[in-house]
């Protein structure tokens, strides 16, 4: 099967990534390690999650271990925290949207600690529906005060960050 959600765990001592097939509801994890020695067998390395609580194409974990995942069935986003629950306890849904969350694909976080998610109605194209007087696609923003994989010492962004809370989502494209 083709893996669709992908994500990376944070700077630490052992980096992890967590990934799913598109064809699953099941995540997996294997360690960074394995992947720098040329020629090994990895698959006694995967770890078997568990049950997600559904079908999910985008992924993305934050700087303190939680992993942002979609939920197709249920057009939302769910997450769990890698360093304090086991997986299938641990996961939840923490935004739902019929009509903003259709497919959330890919994830990100921005400097000021907001959840981004892309939405494009795949299913609509999947099943050949015409979507002419709507838009395909669509930019949420989360704002949940968190930090990128890629934040501090020695990340992409630094440590510039300033923190925004609140859970209410908002629609960026279309305007």
């Amino acid at each position: 099967t083709n893996v669709a959600g992908i994500a990376l765990s944070p700077s630490g001592r052992e980096r992890t990534i967590y990934y799913s097939p598109l064809s699953s509801t099941r995540l997996y994890s294997l360690p960074t390690s394995v992947l720098r020695e040329p020629g090994r067998d990895i698959g006694g390395s995967v770890n078997d999650l568990g049950q997600k609580l559904g079908v999910s194409d985008g992924m993305y974990m934050d700087s303190a271990g939680v992993l942002y995942f979609g939920v197709l069935q249920e057009s939302g986003v769910a997450r769990w925290d890698s360093h304090r629950e086991q997986f299938a306890a641990g996961q939840r849904i923490v935004a739902r949207d019929p009509r903003l969350l259709q497919w959330p694909d890919t994830f990100a976080i921005d400097q000021a600690g907001n959840l981004l998610a892309v939405t494009n109605k795949l299913q609509n194209f999947l099943r050949n529906r015409p979507m002419d007087h709507e838009p395909t696609y669509r930019v949420v923003r989360a704002a949940l005060g968190v930090q990128s994989y890629l934040s501090g010492p020695g990340g992409a962004f630094g440590t510039a960050y300033r923190p925004n809370p609140g859970i209410t989502g908002e629609l960026i494209y279309p305007p």
